[in-house]
């Protein structure tokens, strides 16, 4: 019997290529992306998944002067007839920003009449074309398109409303808010001039103290790299979080190491007598500990869910021993689950996970939340603002701190043969010193207006080491400043201590 399979009509004018349709993702009511079968073919683009079930269909789309972004239809049923791809994405976005909005309102957001007006258009925009499926499909087509550009650009107005509300209300408690804003600190120290610089940008700042670089082989560890930077940090009066200690990928892991990525318990051991000798260290120099990232997404060490399960405890239950009074910390990436549309053998969505974490009685000081935004593979599809939110207050719903770490490119990516070398995607266009910039001034405020958020890191502070997600630092290779980094110093002026 053949799988059930959803089908949407596309035009030549929509530019979906099978490339991009091989990211395309299926939720259920339940929400978890699961993996389907994508092809584009003469003009239709075919979705079978093994179960005849209703669900939202989450599909990469390009918008003239906007770029590529990942759009949700609504909840779609199984049947012959072909959608009208366009029609479905304007609908599910119409939708969204709708509800989204309502919600907003009903807890006290102010909607200003240009945002009233905008989403007055975006809505007549998409009314003349539903109504006009059956009689006109092309004109139907036309009107959707309009309907999602208008979409994304009310969508952003209804942010900056937010935003700009939120903050209000956090700065009447507080004129400069507890955030911490914090840099990844690079393997060598900027000149003076520079770090100044970087010291007006950050009141906070990540020592990465990854497993491959301190204990390169079994029992032999570097310290002076990170003595000297926790010593920096402390000079300069700015706390300091230690880590990611653990990372569950071939970057971060020991080649000594690799050797037990099969044996749950070796691994775990070796990795426990790490956080143990590490947390030991550098206890009472560390305002907290990340003590793994990516434990939901990696497929660099084979281990069951559960088996991801039982490590993150043991490493936190060991870090606790160790430093019961500094907060621990995990770190999850991707959050939207993107890696779960990939085939791989996972139960439980990055939010499942943590959950499962939480009410196990594990004692967490928070969550972490990674995102790479605009880069391929391993890093999340840029999505509008409201998606963010919407995504960041489910999280919330843990009931723990959440702490952000975000990063986007400067520029594009040159060329690499290596297989699944790390790609800045161009967002409208190629990404730029600007554009990098203009995403801190957007972004970084809307996570500034969340008080569950405790702490947000920008990913890379230097372009000059080796970067797993190329150009996202805010200095360049030569160590200079990009206008990113005057853009972050501005908002810590503005609303933080």
């Amino acid at each position: 019997m053949p799988n059930p399979t959803l089908r949407f009509q596309m035009t030549a004018s929509g530019g979906l290529t099978q490339p991009m349709a091989d990211r395309i993702s299926f939720c259920g009511l339940d929400q978890i992306p699961v993996p389907c079968r994508a092809q584009v073919r003469d003009g239709v683009l075919n979705i079978e998944r093994p179960a005849n079930e209703s669900g939202r269909v989450l599909i990469p789309y390009h918008v003239p002067d906007h770029g590529e972004m990942i759009f949700s239809t609504g909840t779609l049923m199984y049947r012959d007839r072909p959608y009208l791809l366009e029609v479905e994405l304007a609908r599910g976005k119409v939708n969204q920003i709708r509800n989204q909005l309502s919600d907003w309102m009903m807890l006290g957001l102010q909607c200003p009449e240009p945002v009233q007006a905008s989403v007055r258009r975006m809505i007549g925009e998409f009314a003349r074309g539903v109504t006009a499926i059956k009689s006109d499909p092309a004109f139907a087509v036309e009107q959707s398109r309009r309907a999602l550009a208008l979409a994304i650009e009310t969508a952003d107005l209804i942010a900056d409303t937010y935003v700009e509300q939120a903050l209000a209300l956090r700065h009447r408690g507080s004129p400069q808010l507890p955030t911490w804003l914090s840099g990844r600190l690079p393997p060598r120290m900027p000149a003076p001039p520079i770090a100044e610089l970087i010291q007006t940008a950050f009141n906070t700042f990540s020592v990465p103290l990854t497993w491959r670089n301190v204990e390169p082989q079994e029992g032999s560890y570097n310290w002076d790299e990170y003595d000297d930077q926790i010593a920096w940090c402390h000079s300069h009066g700015a706390p300091v979080i230690g880590g990611p200690l653990l990372w569950l990928d071939p970057a971060g892991m020991p080649d000594w190491v690799k050797n037990w990525a099969r044996d749950a318990e070796g691994l775990a051991a070796f990795a426990c007598e790490y956080v143990s000798t590490i947390v030991g260290r550098y206890r009472g120099k560390v305002a907290m500990w990340e003590i793994a990232a990516r434990i939901n997404s990696t497929s660099a060490v084979r281990l069951t869910e559960d088996q991801r399960l039982q490590l993150a405890i043991r490493l936190v239950d060991t870090a606790r021993r160790n430093d019961p009074d500094t907060p621990c910390v995990l770190r999850f990436d991707q959050p939207w689950g993107e890696y779960l549309a990939q085939g791989r053998e996972h139960d439980l969505t990055p939010l499942h996970l943590a959950d499962a974490l939480v009410r196990s009685g594990l004692q967490l000081g928070g969550v972490g939340l990674e995102f790479n935004v605009g880069y391929r593979p391993g890093g999340t599809t840029w999505r509008d603002r409201l998606d963010f939110s919407k995504l960041l207050d489910m999280w919330s719903y843990l009931g723990l701190p959440l702490h952000v770490t975000i990063t986007a490119p400067s520029k594009p990516s040159t060329a690499s043969t290596t297989p699944g070398a790390v790609q800045a995607v161009p967002q409208g266009s190629a990404w730029s010193n600007d554009m990098q910039a203009q995403f801190a001034q957007q972004m970084l405020p809307l996570l500034m207006s969340k008080s569950f958020i405790h702490s947000i890191t920008w990913g890379q502070i230097s372009d000059g080491e080796s970067a797993e997600f190329p150009g996202s630092g805010v200095l360049d290779e030569f160590g200079r400043a990009k206008p990113a980094l005057a853009a972050i110093s501005h908002l810590r002026r503005l609303h933080l201590h």
